[in-house]
């Protein structure tokens, strides 16, 4: 098992994972915490040990691994998405009639 880093370490990571998030919010775009953490220890950089650490021990906190607009349920997992209010640009296309030049 890993050696657990000092607290202040610890302390320090946190304020900074804060501080990205805050970033990330600030942006408009959605902020993975996992995914910072494996970034910073695969990287080897100054928060190296205590993102490995956490990472290995685990916070109970799960994230989604990916961002959806719509919200997937059980009843519509598995069935295809409605076609757009356009159509299908594969569709086949009824032939349209145009008899105004005429």
């Amino acid at each position: 098992m890993t050696d657990r880093p000092s607290q202040e370490d610890l302390d320090e990571l946190q304020r900074e994972m804060d501080k990205k998030e805050a970033e990330a919010k600030k942006a408009g775009i959605p902020f993975n915490r996992a995914a910072a953490l494996r970034r910073i220890a695969q990287s080897k950089g100054r928060f190296y040990d205590s993102a490995e650490f956490i990472l290995k021990q685990g916070r109970g906190e799960t994230q989604p691994s990916a961002y959806f607009n719509k919200e997937i349920t059980k009843e519509s997992a598995g069935k295809p998405n409605q076609p757009a209010a356009g159509g299908s640009r594969f569709a086949a296309k009824a032939p349209q009639d145009d008899d105004d030049d005429e």
